[in-house]
């Protein structure tokens, strides 16, 4: 249950969503030797995340409050499926809550350093943290949180852009500073990064073991402790050892998590929503402002170009709600969800918390899992050719159609301004596009596949006419002397023809062997040769005959 927006007094709400890909390790085999179904198992998911002693609980979907209630029958009862964990549907997600003792408030501890040298520390309270898995082999571990003491626009921008970042985008050169991180950190990576429980508990990450190269070197897979310290001891990052059992995970995106921000600033609000009739536009159209919040920029616009800027705010912004008594704007990018509201005191922030992130959270997860089958599709069509290829491409589309049915849908509410705001979320991600993308290179992977498989197959039916010419000569001999014929070669007085057979067997054995070592480079000279050694066995079974008849 969400608190009711009527106590809430946070200053602005925050969500931090890390998507990732995942495997299951179990057994002797490495993950590679194993099929796709066997690591995206969700019931060994299960088994390895909840075993004794773990902080992760199941956590399942019911409606205990109106707030909850109306959650769910916002979305259409075909999509409920994809976004509410029960019991009845554990085959297709999996959700778990972290375990958070009732006397504590966990903190999001951001400590960031700019260029003047002058650190500054944010906290953001953890309300509830959660690890939502698919049986696309794709998950959202999400950090919901809310702020209470910074109501500065700029310390938004900054919380957004620092506490996002997991490990460094780029390293600098040696000769700029001696800690290869320092750039980075400068312009948007945070000095530590912080998951305070208590006193005794807590995972921190200060990315030192990037400053020097040696260390990038051999930490090159490495996420921050804020993660991987939270997900537990049977996650990993490198490959696992063949004895081990586990869970290798791996970014889906790079190395930002993807931001939900809601924020209540009645100045900020109407200041955008002024409307200009000569123009016919808002200000929110070229707002630097607005643009820094909304594509996470925490000191100015990355987008330089004033057409090119009013281009992308005009496409990224819904606005149905603008100018009224509960004015509102809506951000929406691959990178981020922004909920502007003018008040603190409005329903927007409880569907925020609810169903705007449901719906954001599948959008996500479609992606991840797009670009989850398409690196599967890259890894078989890599594959020697074997008839192993054929079956992993199988069972990979089986997954890929099951996604299709009961995750990726291109309408998941009958509510208006849902149907809007899902078709901009969609848009924003590309889904569309890459869906059929992803369509075309699963479809050319299984022609090339069945192209293998029918080259396989041909071959096998020349070797099979190759070994059956074997019994050709044979055949024609006992046609020719009779069934009974070694029985007469055998009899008193016939030497010769049992010579005479040998001879030809013989012939007929290298003849066989030729061809079935030699007949995929078989050239014209060698077809000529063939034929002279058939007819040198006619030649020789004539012969044969001829001296059986003189008794010789």
């Amino acid at each position: 249950m969400e608190p009711n927006s009527n106590s809430d007094k946070s200053k602005s709400h925050h969500i931090f969503a890390f998507p990732f890909k995942w495997d299951i390790k179990t057994g002797g085999k490495s993950i590679e030797q194993l099929d796709f179904s066997e690591r995206t198992s969700l019931e060994k998911f299960d088994n390895l995340l909840t075993k004794s002693g773990s902080v992760w609980k199941e956590d399942f979907f019911e409606i205990n409050s109106p707030l909850d209630y109306n959650e769910y029958i916002y979305f259409y009862d075909f999509a409920r499926e994809a976004l509410f964990a029960d019991s009845k549907n554990s085959k297709t997600l999996r959700q778990y809550k972290y375990i958070i003792e009732s006397n504590t408030i966990p903190l999001y501890r951001i400590k960031t350093v700019d260029t003047k040298e002058k650190c500054v520390t944010y906290e953001l309270e953890i309300e509830k943290i959660l690890l939502t898995v698919y049986f696309t082999g794709v998950g959202i571990l999400s950090f919901h949180m809310a702020n209470h003491r910074y109501t500065e626009l700029n310390d938004i921008l900054r919380i957004n852009e620092f506490g996002r970042h997991i490990y460094p985008q780029f390293l600098n050169k040696h000769d700029e500073f001696p800690e290869l991180t320092r750039c980075t950190k400068e312009a948007f990576l945070a000095d530590s990064l912080e998951i305070v429980f208590d006193k005794k508990k807590k995972f921190e990450s200060d990315f030192k073991c990037f400053d020097t190269i040696d260390s990038a070197k051999k930490n090159k897979n490495t996420l921050s402790n804020t993660i991987m310290g939270v997900l537990g001891n049977s996650f990993h990052t490198d490959e696992l050892k063949k004895e081990k059992e586990g869970i290798r995970i791996s970014p889906i995106l790079d190395d930002r998590l993807f931001v939900f921000c809601w924020i209540a600033d009645k100045a900020f609000c109407k200041e955008l929503a002024n409307y200009k009739k000569k123009k016919e536009e808002y200000n929110y159209t070229y707002d630097d402002d607005w643009y820094k919040l909304v594509f996470i920029d925490k000191s100015s616009p990355s987008c330089n170009s004033i057409p090119m800027k009013k281009k992308l705010l005009t496409e990224h912004t819904y606005d149905r709600w603008i100018g009224t008594e509960w004015s509102s704007l809506f951000g929406i990018t691959r990178y981020s969800f922004i909920l502007l509201n003018d008040s603190e005191k409005t329903f927007f922030k409880d569907h925020f918390k609810t169903m705007y992130f449901r719906m954001v959270l599948l959008s996500l997860v479609q992606r991840a899992s797009i670009l989850r089958f398409s690196s599967e599709a890259t890894y078989i069509a890599n594959m020697e050719e074997s008839e192993n290829t054929s079956d992993k491409l199988r069972k990979l589309q089986k997954k890929y159609l099951q996604f299709i049915n009961k995750i990726y849908f291109r309408e998941i509410t009958a509510i208006e301004q849902g149907i809007e705001l899902y078709e901009k979320i969609i848009k924003a991600m590309n889904i569309e596009r890459d869906v059929k993308a992803l369509d075309q290179e699963i479809e050319e992977l299984h022609n090339y596949v069945s192209l293998q498989e029918e080259n396989r197959r041909n071959d096998l039916l020349q070797k099979i006419t190759i070994i059956g010419s074997l019994f050709l000569i044979p055949a024609f001999i006992s046609g020719f002397f009779g069934m009974n014929i070694f029985s007469n070669v055998l009899d008193v007085g016939a030497p010769s023809r049992l010579i005479t057979i040998v001879m030809v067997m013989l012939i007929a054995c290298f003849i066989s062997w030729l061809l079935f070592t030699r007949h995929d480079r078989m050239k014209k000279p060698l077809l000529i040769g063939l034929v002279f050694f058939e007819i040198l066995i006619i030649f020789l079974l004539l012969s044969g005959c001829f001296f059986s008849l003189l008794g010789v």
